[in-house]
């Protein structure tokens, strides 16, 4: 049961990051949705191991089509489930709606402050222009 629900994961993994690089960016008002990083979001505030899994193989999936230098996606990804399985176990214990979607909107918070300061940090070291 256990192998199975890997494996449908997995598949789900690359059906999303496919959908998302394939069709989602051609649209321009669809190309601003990151539906990765939703489904991130959602599976490290419910199951911790499966957003693991989401981690490494959605950041390597994503980190083929960036520009930034390979790895970038996983350690965002790896540090943006850390923070938030902080959060949900510190201060968040109760899960109730108000609560997930507070965790989801700072999720993003991070994601988009992550993704600025590397980009910054790439750029000033001329690793990527």
């Amino acid at each position: 049961m256990k192998k199975i629900k890997i494996f449908l994961n997995i598949i789900l993994i690359l059906i999303c990051v496919f959908f998302q690089v394939g069709f989602l960016s051609n649209f321009k008002f669809l190309s601003n949705l990151n539906l990765v990083l939703c489904l991130l979001i959602f599976f490290s505030l419910f199951d911790y191991s499966i957003s693991l899994l989401w981690v490494f193989i959605a950041g390597i999936m994503l980190d083929f089509r960036s520009f930034f230098p390979f790895g970038t996606y996983v350690f965002i990804f790896l540090i943006l489930v850390i923070a938030l399985r902080y959060l949900l176990k510190s201060f968040f214990s109760h899960r109730s709606f108000y609560s997930l979607i507070v965790l989801a909107a700072v999720g993003i918070l991070i994601y988009n402050i992550e993704v600025l300061i590397l980009s910054n940090i790439f750029y000033r070291f001329k690793i990527v222009y």
